[in-house]
């Protein structure tokens, strides 16, 4: 399931994605880091059992979204901030192999 979110800092923007089996998440929030930076949208992607990011990013709040694969080991995160061109990031768990 994909969510939207478009809002600023003073609706509390918080998104969590977990994938199906409930083992990771994909989450944001937005957040005013005062002038002259203003409100930022941290992204991140976790072990629900570690405070460690995965991937991460730091975007201007607009449009967020992120969808997990039903095997939990995928995730498409897309955004499309105010200051630039959209971003597309495939993060996802690496066969032993790779």
């Amino acid at each position: 399931m994909l969510s939207l979110s478009a809002a600023g800092a003073e609706d509390d923007v918080r998104e969590i994605r977990k994938t199906p089996d409930g083992l990771f998440y994909a989450g944001w929030f937005d957040h005013d880091a005062g002038l002259p930076i203003g409100i930022i949208r941290p992204v991140v992607v976790r072990s629900a059992t570690d405070s460690q990011d995965i991937f991460s990013f730091v975007t201007s709040p607009r449009v967020t979204k992120a969808a997990w694969n039903a095997a939990s080991n995928r995730c498409v995160i897309a955004d499309a901030p105010d200051n630039g061109g959209p971003g597309v990031w495939l993060v996802y768990q690496k066969n032993p192999d790779e």
